[in-house]
């Protein structure tokens, strides 16, 4: 399939009402021209982890993706967004989006 494009990242910080923060990563992107995906696979790279890893997927409807898996304040997070068809294919990576929360 073909890649993902306009990967974009947003941070979201909400307070608990435990004084605690659930920070959020929101990730969209542009769908991928191809007509045979079967879902985006979302890759995160965290600070200087050595490479990037598969953190979750999303339909092929959907193009958007909240991560909110470990999220620190402080924390440089990359990352792509690739497509899958149901035989396996793999797409090329999305434009990487970085993203430094505060």
């Amino acid at each position: 399939p073909a890649a993902p494009a306009n990967l974009a990242a947003n941070s979201n910080t909400i307070i608990l009402s435990n004084g605690s923060a659930l920070i959020t990563n929101i990730l969209n992107w542009t769908a991928s021209t191809s007509t045979d995906v079967a879902r985006y696979e979302i890759l995160r790279r965290v600070d200087n982890e050595p490479a990037h890893a598969v953190i979750g997927a999303s339909a092929p409807t959907i193009t958007f993706y909240s991560d909110n898996n470990n999220i620190k304040s402080g924390g440089l997070y990359s990352y792509f967004v690739r497509a899958s068809d149901a035989s396996g294919n793999v797409s090329p990576n999305s434009n990487e989006a970085v993203l430094f929360v505060p």
